[in-house]
C-alpha cells in the first residue's frame, strides 16, 4: 500500500509539474548524472566535485517548494530567501541560486515553465569573497605549507585554473608550451599556456615514477592528489597558528584565479586574450578589467601630473617655496 500511495504521490506531482516531480526528473538525467570518457575524465552531469552541494541545495529546494507547481514560482519569493537565509553567507547563497537556475533551466524544454525567474534576482554579494594572493600571503604559504601543496598554488597562479581542473593536470611534455586541459565546469577546452618560470617548476617537481607522463600534482609519498585529500590536506595547513591570516584575510586557493587574470591585464593583455588563456567568461573578465583599469588609470594620472607639475605648481601653491 505505501508504495502504491508513493507511486500515486510522484504520478500526481508530474502531472501538476511541481518541484517535486521536476527534482526527481532531473536526478535521473544525463545532466545530473556523472558520465566518464574512456580516460576516465567527467564529460556530463554535475561534478563530482559539486555533487554533495547540489544534492543539499536540492533537498533545501524540496522542503521549501517541493508541492508548488513550479511555474508559480516567482523571483520576489527566491529573493526573499537569498535575503533573509543567506545573508550572511553569500558564497553559499550563490550555489542555492546557481542550483536552483539550473534546476529551471533544465526543466523549461520539459513543459515546467517557460522563464527563469532566477534571472531576474540578484546574486549574492561577493565583495572580498576571492580576494588575489597580496605578495605577504605568497611568503606565508611557501615559508611555512607542506611542499607538495606549493606546486599547486604555482599552477593556479600561472595558469588560473579553478582547484579542481588544477589537480587534474598532466605534466606536459618537455618541448610543450602548453597543456590543453576540459575545463570541468563548463566542459570547454582551454588551451594553458606554459610560462617560462611555470615551466621550471614543472620541470623541476617530483615525478610520478609509475605513470611519469601522467600525474602532475604529487603527494610527498609520490601518489598523485586526489581533490579530497588536497582539500583536508589544504584545511590542515590553514589551521596551522603560523596560517592564521589566510583565514582571517580569506585568502582562498580561488583566488589565485584572480591573480591570473590580473597580471595579464596589467601587462596590456585584451579581455579577449585573457578570455581564451584562463578559460573565464567575457563578462567576468570585462568585471575584473574595470578594477585593474582603475589602477592603471591612477599610475598614468600621476605620470601626467608629475610632468605637468611646474606649470601647475604657482595656480596651486602660489609662492609656496618648495621643500628642501
Amino acid at each position: 500500500m505505501d508504495k502504491a500511495d508513493g507511486m500515486g504521490r510522484a504520478l500526481a506531482a508530474g502531472i501538476r509539474r511541481t518541484f517535486s516531480a521536476l527534482i526527481l526528473e532531473f536526478r535521473e538525467s544525463a545532466a545530473y548524472q556523472v558520465k566518464f570518457d574512456a580516460e576516465g575524465n567527467e564529460r556530463q552531469g554535475i561534478a563530482e566535485s559539486t555533487q554533495e552541494q547540489y544534492a543539499r541545495n536540492l533537498d533545501t529546494i524540496e522542503e521549501a517548494w517541493g508541492d508548488d507547481p513550479v511555474a508559480s514560482l516567482e523571483a520576489f519569493e527566491i529573493q526573499k530567501v537569498l535575503d533573509k537565509a543567506f545573508r550572511e553567507t553569500p558564497a553559499a547563497g550563490r550555489v542555492f541560486r546557481s542550483t536552483l537556475s539550473r534546476l529551471i533551466s533544465w526543466g523549461i524544454p520539459r513543459g515546467y515553465r517557460s522563464d527563469n525567474p532566477v534571472d531576474h534576482t540578484e546574486t549574492p554579494d561577493s565583495a572580498g569573497t576571492y580576494s588575489p594572493w597580496p605578495p605577504e600571503a605568497f611568503e606565508l604559504f611557501f615559508e611555512h605549507a607542506r611542499v607538495d601543496l606549493h606546486l599547486a598554488v604555482y599552477s593556479g597562479l600561472f595558469t588560473g585554473q579553478r582547484k579542481v581542473d588544477v589537480l587534474k593536470m598532466r605534466r606536459p611534455l618537455a618541448a610543450a608550451t602548453e597543456m590543453p586541459l576540459v575545463a570541468q565546469k563548463t566542459s570547454d577546452r582551454v588551451p594553458v599556456q606554459i610560462h617560462s618560470e611555470y615551466r621550471s617548476l614543472i620541470d623541476a617537481a617530483p615525478v610520478d615514477s609509475d605513470s611519469p607522463s601522467i600525474a602532475l600534482h604529487l603527494r610527498a609519498d609520490g601518489v598523485a592528489w586526489s581533490y579530497e585529500g588536497f582539500k583536508t590536506a589544504w584545511g590542515r595547513e590553514l589551521d596551522k597558528p603560523e596560517m592564521a591570516l589566510f583565514r582571517q584575510r580569506r585568502w582562498v586557493f580561488h583566488g589565485l584565479r584572480k591573480n591570473a587574470v590580473n597580471m595579464l591585464l596589467e601587462v596590456g593583455c585584451s579581455e579577449e586574450h585573457v578570455s581564451a588563456i584562463v578559460g573565464m567568461s567575457a563578462a567576468m573578465v570585462h568585471r575584473y578589467s574595470k578594477e585593474v583599469s582603475k589602477f592603471r588609470l591612477a599610475r598614468s594620472a600621476m605620470k601626467l601630473l608629475e610632468s605637468g607639475w611646474e606649470s601647475q605648481r604657482i595656480h596651486v601653491l602660489g609662492s609656496k617655496r618648495k621643500p628642501g
